[in-house]
C-alpha cells in the first residue's frame, strides 16, 4: 500500500466510504481507524475525519468549546468541514453558533435541532453565506397574529436544499401564519422535503389540510424554483381527527399549484390529490389536472381503506376501491401526460384480502401503462 501514490490512496479512500457504498453509514470511529494504519493514510483521511461534525446539548451560554479550541490550534482543519449538526435548546446561543460557523469557509450543510418555536431567531444561520443545505427538525409553526415584531428581515439566495422535520404545531394548522412568512425568505428552493417528528408526543399528524396549507405557504417556491418535493403523508385516520379549520385549507388550490409548477420529481400520498369537500367515489375525485407535465419521477403512495371494502365486500373486484386503484394507474400510465416521465413507483398499502384483487387490478391496467412502473404491495 505504501508503494501506491497517494492521489490513487485518496480516491480508494474516497470511494469506500462513500454512503452510496455501504448499506450503513460510515461512522467516525470506521474514519478514525483508517487513519491509524499510516501516517500517509492519516492525512489522506483528515478530510473526511472532519468533513461533517455533530455537536450535542448546545444550551444557554453553551458554545463548541473543544472543537473551536482544536481548530484555534489547527485553523488549517476548517477547511475540512462541510457539514454541521446543532441541537440547540434555547436562542441565546444563536449569535455565537453563528459567528463561530461563519469562521467555516467550506461549510455547506446546517442541520438544527430546535427546542423553541419562534422562527426570526432563526435569522442569523439564514445569513450565513454558502449555505446550500438547511434540515431543520422540531420545527413548531404558530400563529403570530398577536406576536409583535415577528419580521424575518433576510432573503436567503443560496439554499437549495431545505428538509423540515414538523413537530405538532400549536395552532391549528390554518392559522400558522409564520409559515408563510418563513417560506417566503428562500428565493432559490428546489429540494423542499416535509415530514413529521417522531419523537412521541411532539409527533405531528401531516395530512391533506396540512399538505394544502403548507403548499399555499411555499407557492412561490412552486411557482418559479421548486423542482423536488417530498410530502410524507401519515395521517391513519385520513383527516377524520384533523384539528382545524378545513374550510378554510379547502379554499388553497393545492391542485392547481401542483399542475401549474416545474417540479421534475414529487413523493406524495393520493389523498393530498383529491378534491377537496367534494362527495363521491375517490375515482371521480382525482384526476390528471392535479400533477405537472414536467414530472420526471413519481412516488406515489395509496392506503386502501379498510371501510370502504367492508361496504363492498361481495364483489371486490367492482369494489371503489379497484376503481380507486384502475384510475390511479390511468392517471400516471400515459407518456403523452408525462413526456418527460423516467419512472413511476406505486406503494400500495392494502389488506391481505384484498393483494389477489389488487393483483388482478394491476395485470389488467398496466398493460396500457407507457412508463417504466414499479409497484410494491405492503
Amino acid at each position: 500500500m505504501d508503494r501506491l501514490s497517494e492521489e490513487l490512496l485518496d480516491h480508494i479512500v474516497s470511494y469506500v466510504l462513500a454512503p452510496q457504498i455501504n448499506n450503513r453509514p460510515i461512522g467516525h470511529a470506521d474514519i478514525l481507524c483508517v487513519s491509524k494504519v499510516s501516517r500517509q493514510l492519516h492525512r489522506i483521511s483528515q478530510p473526511h475525519l472532519y468533513r461533517a461534525i455533530n455537536l450535542k446539548g448546545m444550551s444557554f451560554g453553551e458554545t463548541p468549546g473543544q472543537i473551536m479550541k482544536l481548530l484555534g490550534t489547527r485553523p488549517q482543519l476548517r477547511h475540512h468541514i462541510k457539514s454541521v449538526n446543532l441541537h440547540v435548546h434555547y436562542p441565546d446561543a444563536v449569535s455565537e453558533l453563528t459567528l463561530w460557523l461563519s469562521q467555516l469557509p467550506n461549510l455547506r450543510t446546517i442541520g438544527l435541532q430546535l427546542n423553541w418555536t419562534q422562527l426570526p431567531d432563526l435569522t442569523p444561520f439564514l445569513k450565513l453565506p454558502g449555505i446550500t443545505t438547511l434540515r431543520m427538525s422540531g420545527v413548531q409553526f404558530q400563529n403570530t397574529e398577536f406576536t409583535e415584531d415577528f419580521v424575518m428581515d433576510v432573503i436567503n439566495d443560496t439554499i437549495t436544499t431545505l428538509d423540515i422535520s414538523v413537530a405538532d404545531p400549536e395552532d391549528p394548522w390554518e392559522n400558522c401564519n409564520d409559515i408563510v412568512v418563513f417560506a417566503q425568505t428562500f428565493t432559490n428552493l428546489q429540494h423542499l422535503s416535509l415530514h413529521s417528528s417522531d419523537e412521541g408526543e411532539s409527533r405531528c399528524v401531516l395530512n391533506a389540510p396540512a399538505f394544502r396549507c403548507l403548499v399555499h405557504s411555499f407557492r412561490v417556491a412552486l411557482q418559479t424554483t421548486l423542482r423536488k418535493l417530498s410530502y410524507r403523508y401519515n395521517d391513519a385516520t385520513h383527516g377524520l381527527d384533523h384539528y382545524g379549520f378545513e374550510d378554510i385549507s379547502n379554499r388553497y388550490d393545492a391542485r392547481r399549484t401542483l399542475k401549474e409548477s416545474q417540479l421534475e420529481h414529487l413523493t406524495i400520498e393520493t389523498e393530498c390529490l383529491l378534491r377537496p369537500a367534494s362527495k363521491g367515489p375517490k375515482s371521480l375525485r382525482i384526476n390528471p389536472s392535479c400533477l405537472p407535465a414536467t414530472l420526471r419521477t413519481l412516488y406515489l403512495r395509496h392506503h386502501v381503506s379498510h371501510d370502504r371494502l367492508e361496504s363492498d365486500r361481495e364483489n371486490l373486484m367492482y369494489s371503489e376501491e379497484a376503481q380507486y386503484l384502475a384510475q390511479i394507474l390511468s392517471i400516471v400510465g400515459h407518456k403523452s401526460r408525462f413526456p418527460n416521465m423516467i419512472k413511476v413507483t406505486l406503494a400500495v398499502f392494502l389488506p391481505i384480502r384484498f393483494g389477489e384483487v389488487a393483483s388482478r387490478v394491476m395485470k389488467k391496467h398496466t398493460r396500457h401503462v407507457q412508463v417504466p412502473l414499479d409497484v410494491v404491495f405492503v
